[in-house]
């Protein structure tokens, strides 16, 4: 606003209830539902395990800029609640000062650490046996989170050895997903997770009184809840899922970007309403072709045009991303989370054509001034 010396209606951004909404849909998803997933494998125990004790490899891309980063990673086999089909091995005395056993995201009483090694490179060489007598066995099914904090050492991070156990003769294939993710966030404290329940219950009372039908009430927040709602549930669950990068609630920083990024075409409208003169001429000799071309996003058919070709154009080049296949080098440019970054260079940067309108003005008679 101060930029552009543009002030919105008072009312553009009055929507009863968006506020409790917002906040609503921030502490719906749980603490760690906004763990970010580096890397993420889905395999089956026949192709990956073999059948008899020792060490497995869990691979995944490489992760080039590994080296003194922290890390966590997990194992869970879903819809296998009861069943014991595999087992690793855990140390009850601190075996690695760089992390921590974490089951279901918790420290686990009886071990401390899970007996495992990294893999660098295109190195497929395993480590060497273990002794397994005196430690902890650990379950990996069972539909529970078998995983371990840890830094790694050097660059191109590129899998996980794991020493599994097959506890049964006769074993049936299981889905297994491997989770490569930033460090932990670990689920809220028993006192934060009673307010974190209290909250949702009275947002969910506000918004659902506004959102009741009765006289003179407009419908607004249920196109922004809609709009809301929809983009993150179909960006999160089918791009980012399909791209074995994704997790089912966005990150804080992306929920800004979003909502920005809409605002930003709110104001956007509301000032071209407010554009004084908008059948100016921008054919004068005097004007060049970009201050020219910025000319007629000034006129509202034209902005609508330009925005939905924009949008498109980025929409087709994501998907393109994730279910095409694109060259991996193109990951800077069509990335999900690295392209939330142009959107914040998109509604940031100022198209303020000030020597247009100055140049407009002096080509204008006196009068028309």
């Amino acid at each position: 606003q101060t930029r552009s010396r543009h002030r919105g209606n008072r009312n553009l951004f009055a929507i009863a209830g968006l506020g409790p909404l917002i906040l609503l849909l921030l502490l719906i998803p749980q603490q760690q539902a906004f763990r970010q997933d580096l890397r993420r494998v889905e395999f089956q125990s026949q192709q990956t395990f073999s059948k008899s004790s020792g060490w497995q490899l869990i691979s995944f891309s490489e992760v080039p800029n590994s080296q003194r980063r922290d890390f966590y990673f997990y194992l869970q086999a879903p819809q296998t609640e009861g069943v014991r089909g595999f087992a690793s091995q855990a140390t009850q005395s601190d075996s690695r000062g760089d992390g921590e056993l974490l089951v279901n995201d918790l420290a686990w009483p009886s071990a401390t650490d899970l007996i495992f090694q990294l893999n660098y490179g295109s190195n497929r060489n395993p480590p060497t046996a273990v002794e397994v007598s005196g430690n902890a066995p650990v379950l990996l099914t069972g539909g529970h989170r078998v995983g371990q904090t840890f830094t790694a050492q050097a660059k191109g991070l590129s899998g996980i050895w794991l020493w599994v156990d097959p506890l049964e003769d006769h074993l049936q294939n299981k889905q297994f997903i491997l989770h490569l993710a930033s460090p932990p966030l670990l689920p809220y404290s028993s006192g934060l997770s009673k307010l974190r329940l209290l909250l949702i219950g009275l947002l969910g009372v506000v918004v659902m009184w506004r959102l009741l039908p009765r006289a003179g009430h407009n419908s607004q927040l249920w196109f922004y809840l809609v709009v809301l709602a929809g983009a993150f549930a179909i960006t999160q669950t089918v791009l980012k899922s399909s791209g074995n990068a994704g997790y089912a609630f966005p990150l804080i920083f992306q929920f800004v970007v979003v909502y920005h990024y809409w605002s930003w075409y709110v104001f956007s409208y509301d000032k071209l309403k407010a554009v004084s003169n908008p059948r100016a001429s921008f054919s004068s000799p005097n004007v060049g072709w970009y201050q020219r071309g910025l000319g007629y996003l000034r006129n509202g058919r034209y902005f609508t045009a330009v925005v939905i070709l924009l949008n498109l154009v980025s929409a087709l080049c994501v998907f393109w991303y994730y279910r095409g296949n694109a060259p991996s080098g193109l990951q800077y440019f069509f990335d999900y989370s690295n392209f939330l970054y142009f959107l914040v260079f998109h509604v940031t940067f100022s198209f303020g054509p000030t020597a247009l309108l100055s140049k407009l003005r002096a080509a204008q008679p006196h009068s028309l001034r």
